[in-house]
């Protein structure tokens, strides 16, 4: 046993107790006694005692040991465990009202088997319903309730969206310092809630995968050529192995034009600069990918583009009466939508510094304790007879959401 730990090195010890800590935090907390800072204000000293020993043992491992990739990923993947992981386990129901909207989208995929791109309600996530039928079909052939899946999309997506970045790092520099510090930036500063289960959710990430596959992609880098590469391996670029990431490829971009309106053209910009600065031969992907929209726009979607482009149109044309339509009526009594100050925990990994420096406010974008959280109508989700309880931390979020029938209307 003396011999064991002595071979352990000190970045790996405090790994191991920070993970330790972070279990032994989730123990006893009372979620009822949340005030208006959100979960923070119920954590006990454990709790922050790990998010220390993890930014102090991240910052000796990637400075001494730059090269010790396991060690360095199982920091990010712990990291990204303690911020989205533990409002997971202890709220155990969806946290975004947003949310379930979605949800309610997945449920009628569930029941009719197909999507209505002429329905009243929701009629834009008809007609983009890629993420939906996903998780639907996933739930159908698991058995995984779709509830379970939007909990823990914040935390699985953030997961993937390191692979992703660490394939695209690996590409632009050569010092590994630098790339597992932009990993650990990313980790910490991704607090926006952008992850959470949504159409932009899932395509971020599919975003990036397109952009860690395809930079890398016919790249000469020190005079040999690059492929999806990780490290100093050659990706398959030649024969089969480059055919089958053209079809990856054009398999991701045609799942981001059917599942979100926008990202396709952030795709589409960023590989078109990418091809004229010659960072990479992607122009035929950016053409290929403007084409898909189009034929997106034009087929599945037309219906939904005709109804509501004079609105678009009108929306243009006044951008100040359009941009105050945007603004949330934001008010004390519901932390779940207070502009998201950056967290307590997020800030301490990212300075590294003594946790008694004064942040201001700070808060976790909880449902909140105590309050009635935003609702949702039937007439949101487009059904009729929708029973949506309090969604209390402590209730795990059973039978949050009960659907009576479809509306007679958008079926």
């Amino acid at each position: 046993m003396t011999r064991l730990a002595a071979r352990i090195s000190i970045p790996s010890l405090a790994l191991i107790v920070a993970i330790g800590c972070w279990l032994s935090s989730l123990v006893g907390v009372n979620l009822r006694s949340m005030n208006a800072v959100g979960l923070l204000s119920v954590m006990p000293v454990t709790f922050f005692a790990s998010l220390a020993l993890l930014t102090a043992g991240f910052m000796f491992a990637f400075d001494r040991h730059p090269n010790r990739r396991l060690l360095l990923a199982g920091y990010l993947a712990t990291l990204a465990t303690v911020i989205h992981g533990t409002p997971a386990l202890l709220y155990g129901t969806v946290r975004y009202s947003w949310s379930w909207k979605h949800l309610g989208v997945v449920d009628f995929i569930q029941r009719h088997g197909a999507v209505d791109p002429d329905a009243q309600f929701l009629g834009i996530y008809h007609s983009w319903p890629g993420l939906f039928a996903l998780t639907a079909t996933v739930s159908d052939v698991t058995g995984i309730d779709p509830r379970t899946i939007a909990i823990w999309t914040p935390l699985v997506l953030t997961l993937l969206e390191l692979l992703a970045l660490w394939l695209i790092f690996q590409v632009l520099v050569d010092d590994q310092r630098i790339v597992w510090l932009g990993l650990w930036l990313f980790t910490v500063g991704n607090w926006v809630g952008q992850e959470y289960f949504s159409p932009q959710g899932f395509t971020f990430l599919l975003y990036l995968t397109v952009l860690a596959v395809a930079l890398p992609l016919e790249r000469r880098v020190q005079g040999r050529r690059a492929g999806p590469a990780i490290g100093e391996g050659v990706g398959p670029t030649d024969g089969r192995g480059r055919v089958a990431v053209i079809l990856f490829l054009l398999l991701v971009m045609a799942t981001i034009v059917a599942s979100h309106q926008l990202t396709p053209l952030m795709v589409v910009i960023t590989l078109t600069v990418a091809a004229l600065f010659r960072a990479s031969r992607t122009m035929w992907l950016a053409i290929a990918g403007a084409a898909m929209t189009a034929a997106w726009i034009v087929g599945p979607a037309w219906s939904y583009v005709q109804r509501e482009a004079s609105g678009f149109l009108d929306g243009v044309g006044s951008p100040p009466e359009t941009a105050s339509a945007s603004f949330l009526d934001v008010t004390p009594n519901d932390p779940a939508q207070m502009p998201r100050s950056l967290d307590a925990e997020q800030w301490l990994a990212l300075t590294g510094e003594s946790a008694a420096r004064s942040v201001g406010r700070v808060t976790f974008a909880t449902p909140g304790a105590g309050r009635r959280p935003t609702a949702v109508t039937p007439a949101d989700l487009g059904v009729k007879d929708t029973t949506i309880p309090d969604a209390k931390p402590g209730d795990a979020g059973a039978d949050v959401a009960k659907v009576a029938r479809p509306a007679a209307e958008g079926t």
